[in-house]
């Protein structure tokens, strides 16, 4: 009976002895598992964080890309418009004038002035044309006088009585239709007010010159500058 009693307790303690070792393995194994999870999470954030720098780097690069194609579309509009501002100046080297002028490449507005010396009308226009002509010069507006008189001479001689001495062609000449804007429909007298590009701002008789300021959207505030 003592005997069997010994061995109870014996039983008992290793059993006391061996659940909690068994709950410690347990515990130190889930331990390695959360490690081991963890260490997977971290691996898989950093993979994630890499994924998201790439694609911020590549972001960045299409931006980069995508402002440069801009800038350049924008340097070749500018451009554009530069070569098209310039389209009655350009046109205007290859006139034949009669009388000799340029039409200078800051020139905003172009003024085509049909005359013919045979009409009053037109000698009077002329006047007012070159009165007006140094307030228009300020204002960067041109003037191509494009004569209708069947001799150059009659012309010229006009041109000098009344001091219009503004470059003048003959109308007719084939130099005229690569003129932007111009039209040789155009009789004398006749006004035709073209911008730097050649186009028809305006188009009438010679009442146009004695209102020039509303068709030239600067010239106002180039005036009160002189008259200043």
């Amino acid at each position: 009976m003592k005997h069997a009693f010994l061995c109870l307790t014996l039983f008992a303690a290793v059993a006391a002895w061996s659940l909690p070792a068994a709950y410690a393995d347990s515990s130190a194994k889930m331990t390695k598992e959360e490690k081991r999870a963890a260490k997977e999470a971290k691996k898989e954030e950093k993979r994630a964080a890499k994924e998201a720098k790439k694609a911020e780097r590549d972001a960045k690069k299409a931006d980069r890309e995508g402002d440069k194609d801009v800038k350049e579309a924008e340097k070749e509009e500018a451009e554009a418009k530069k070569v098209e501002k310039k389209a009655v100046v350009k046109a205007a080297k290859k006139l034949k004038l009669i009388q000799a002028g340029k039409i200078s490449g800051s020139t905003k507005y172009l003024f085509y002035y049909h005359t013919n010396s045979a009409l009053s009308i037109s000698e009077e226009n002329l006047d007012v044309l070159v009165e007006q002509s140094k307030k228009m010069k300020a204002a960067k507006i041109a003037i191509l006088l494009i004569s209708h008189d069947a001799d150059n001479s009659n012309a010229l001689k006009f041109y000098k009585d009344h001091k219009a001495n503004f470059p003048a062609v003959k109308a007719g000449d084939e130099s005229l239709e690569e003129m932007p804007g111009y039209s040789a429909n155009g009789s004398a007298p006749h006004v035709t007010i073209v911008d730097n590009t050649g186009k028809q701002i305006a188009d009438g008789d010679g009442t146009l010159i004695e209102n020039w300021k509303e068709y030239t959207v600067d010239a106002d505030k180039d005036d009160d500058k002189d008259e200043d």
